[in-house]
């Protein structure tokens, strides 16, 4: 393992954007030291940061972009490590409709270097991801694993997961603040140990939300609806305190496809009395709760 950082602003291809004057490696470490590196082509290294370094003397700051086209892979566990600053990104999609990007990479916010926004996807193309993403014991609120900021198209192959334990504390592994995008996972959601409204895996005020897995919880809500629409192929189980997915402020359609049970503490679903909800599969309640708590609920069968 070795540590390279860039020593300019350009494309990750360019030789001349390295210390060095090589490209990095499979077995790299790679900082952007306060530049910003354009992923221009496929690539291949442990994790990208835009955190400090001793030795090499690293500087906090700058980021990672997309060029079109561009598909970077970070195998480490946790592939995109952030500085712990709310507001800056360690990378970012902003590609306009006909682009697209792909990062393998899974991200779990974990330690004191990762608490910040690690990804950041805006503008209208489509983003490809593959891996796992969870945001983990933050020590601070408003921070997320991927901030959805426009009307992007977004396929992401792997597992959603809050796993912080702290209390009200927002921080939201997959969360979108603005625009309507179209987000495609395909894999299982899960609430984590925050006992609180405020951190739930997938956070959206709108777009449409299709998922095909299995939407579980443990304390924490798994889904947080604002608006929109969510579509799940796949079981739905609500947990100890809170529902699987939740519907409590502007109306939401939710469509779910597979077995929907509730958990031992809540709904499965808790909606509002505009909240729309299509069941085609099982209906599962336990001694204390309904599986589905809202307005308009239809079988359909």
């Amino acid at each position: 393992m070795a540590v390279r950082y860039a020593v300019a602003n350009g494309n990750w291809s360019n030789t001349a954007t390295w210390d060095g004057g090589t490209l990095p490696t499979s077995a790299d470490d790679v900082y952007s030291n306060n530049f910003t590196v354009t992923i221009d082509g496929t690539f291949t290294v442990l994790t990208i940061r835009n955190t400090t370094n001793v030795s090499p003397a690293v500087t906090a700051g700058g980021g990672f972009t997309f060029a079109n086209g561009g598909d970077l892979t970070c195998t480490a566990s946790n592939g995109v490590i952030n500085r712990d600053t709310a507001s800056v990104y360690c990378l970012t999609f902003d590609l306009a409709s006909g682009n697209s990007a792909t990062l393998r990479a899974s991200v779990s916010t974990a330690g004191a270097v990762t608490n910040g926004k690690s990804i950041l996807v805006q503008n209208t193309g489509t983003f490809n991801m593959v891996g796992n993403y969870d945001i983990q014991n933050v020590n601070a609120n408003f921070r997320h694993t991927i901030f959805v900021n426009a009307s992007t198209t977004i396929n992401i192959v792997g597992n959603i997961t809050n796993s912080h334990s702290t209390a009200n504390l927002s921080a939201i592994t997959l969360n979108v603040n603005a625009g309507n995008p179209t987000i495609t996972i395909t894999g299982n959601v899960s609430g984590g140990l925050n006992n609180s409204l405020t951190a739930p895996a997938i956070s959206t005020a709108a777009g449409t939300i299709n998922i095909t897995g299995n939407i579980t919880t443990n304390t924490s809500q798994s889904i947080s609806l604002g608006g929109g629409t969510l579509n799940v192929t796949g079981n739905t189980t609500g947990g100890n305190a809170f529902p699987a997915i939740s519907n409590i402020t502007s109306a939401a359609t939710i469509d779910l496809l597979g077995i929907t049970t509730s958990g031992s503490g809540s709904f499965a679903v808790s909606g509002l009395a505009t909240t729309f909800v299509k069941i085609r599969g099982n209906v599962v309640h336990t001694d204390t709760y309904a599986a589905i708590y809202a307005g308009r609920v239809v079988i359909d069968n």
